[in-house]
């Protein structure tokens, strides 16, 4: 392994036990992985199959857009050799599909608009486009933080400003042996506090289709 502290990070024996019977992986927003980390992928797939073809002879499927969110690296970190997937070589030699229709916007104004944002042009219309959304009045916005730990200030301190009385539910995971890392891997914490009226994001789908994500 060109990095070896990396491979000793890895749980090997629980890798083998995964990728057994695994003929296809799905890698969603791609743009987000590195080239280094891309590479330890690929030569655990070689190590727990045994198998020296790229990925271990498993099938990778990539999703995403390289003019998107970009590979996050802290300070504490290593500088990436790779800083883009796209950078190591097996990515390169893989057979690309573009997605060219658009199911989320249906205006061809703002689609083209979108575009040009998108390679970070601002042309005339977009700058009067964007000028538009400063300072809108909007109704229960919603906002964004990049800790947990403020997002969860944020809503402790809205639900102790609602009137109403309080419910509390405590989170349970399965299977239980796993509780813990359940827990500390999930937004909701060991808890859960809710009021009648207070506005509730879902972050997964229901898989009877009574609620979906966002």
């Amino acid at each position: 392994c060109r990095r070896v502290e990396d491979m000793h990070r890895v749980e090997l024996d629980r890798a083998i036990q995964n990728l057994k019977e695994v003929s296809h992986i799905v890698i969603d927003e791609i743009s987000m992985v590195s080239g280094d980390y891309l590479e330890l992928i690929d030569e655990v797939c070689q190590y727990a199959t045994g198998n020296p073809e790229p990925f271990g002879g498993i099938r990778m499927i990539f999703g995403g857009d390289f003019m998107q969110l970009p590979p996050i690296q802290t300070e504490k970190e290593v500088p990436a050799k790779m800083p883009w997937a796209f950078e190591y070589v097996p990515l390169q030699e893989a057979m690309a599909l573009f997605l060219t229709q658009c199911h989320r916007q249906t205006d061809e104004k703002e689609l083209d608009l979108l575009n040009e944002f998108r390679q970070g042009i601002i042309s005339p219309a977009g700058r009067k486009f964007l000028d538009a959304a400063v300072n809108r009045p909007l109704e229960n916005p919603v906002s964004l933080y990049p800790y947990r730990k403020d997002v969860e200030q944020m809503n402790q301190d809205l639900l102790s400003a609602h009137p109403g009385k309080l419910y509390t539910y405590q989170t349970k995971g399965t299977p239980w042996d796993k509780e813990d890392m359940l827990l500390q891997n999930v937004p909701i914490g060991k808890k859960v506090e809710l009021k009648e009226g207070v506005p509730v994001i879902v972050l997964t789908n229901d898989k009877n289709g009574k609620f979906v994500n966002g």
